[in-house]
């Protein structure tokens, strides 16, 4: 059983990563089930045993992967909780730059969400193990108090969708902002507010 799982996932990750690939070469529009398959190394047939409708589900498989991604900028770099700003600027500019690196695929994840919610997920989906580990991970913040709110993550969920929104429209379309540290700067002064943030707790 564990083998055909470790060979099940293995196909998965070859499947996916071929999908990457040619999104990145040729966008998301021309890109073929088929073409998957023969970049991946697999048979047509396995591409619709693991992803019943195609294209489609695979994307929606690299959607989840990418809202994780974003996600673990909580991880990634030792986390001052005495300087809630300071965190917030760095992780919106780490995730403009990872935007930036996979541009192309970002385009992709954001089309097709538009006629399938389930592409890019919604934060609001996140399993609830891992909700409960991000509500304390914020709440171990100096100045936040997120007690005033009955559930946290509503409110976690809704501005997490807010600012990966704002990053992606500055990324994808012609933006106000003159710089990715201008909109870093301004999505900082709306998260502080947003949090009720008090430099003084």
């Amino acid at each position: 059983m564990r083998s055909k799982t470790r060979d099940r996932d293995s196909k998965t990750r070859q499947i996916i990563e071929a999908t990457l690939q040619l999104i990145n070469k040729k966008g998301y529009l021309t890109v073929t089930a088929r073409e998957i398959a023969q970049e991946a190394g697999v048979s047509i047939g396995l591409i619709y045993k693991y992803f019943p409708e195609g294209k489609q589900d695979i994307l929606r498989e690299i959607g989840r992967h990418f809202v994780r991604e974003i996600l673990q900028f909580r991880t990634q770099e030792p986390v001052d909780f005495l300087n809630f700003p300071g965190f917030l600027k760095m992780s919106f500019s780490a995730t403009i730059a990872h935007e930036r690196q996979y541009e192309q695929l970002y385009r992709a994840l954001t089309m097709a969400s538009l006629s399938d919610r389930m592409v890019l997920g919604g934060f609001e989906d996140i399993p609830k193990s891992d909700r409960e580990e991000i509500i304390a991970f914020f709440l171990s913040f100096r100045g936040i108090n997120v007690d005033r709110f009955e559930d946290p993550w509503p409110f976690i969920a809704r501005w997490l969708d807010l600012i990966n929104g704002a990053i992606l429209h500055h990324l994808m379309y012609p933006s106000a902002f003159t710089s990715d540290e201008e909109l870093v700067g301004m999505l900082v002064e709306i998260s502080l507010k947003l949090w009720g943030f008090d430099e003084k707790y």
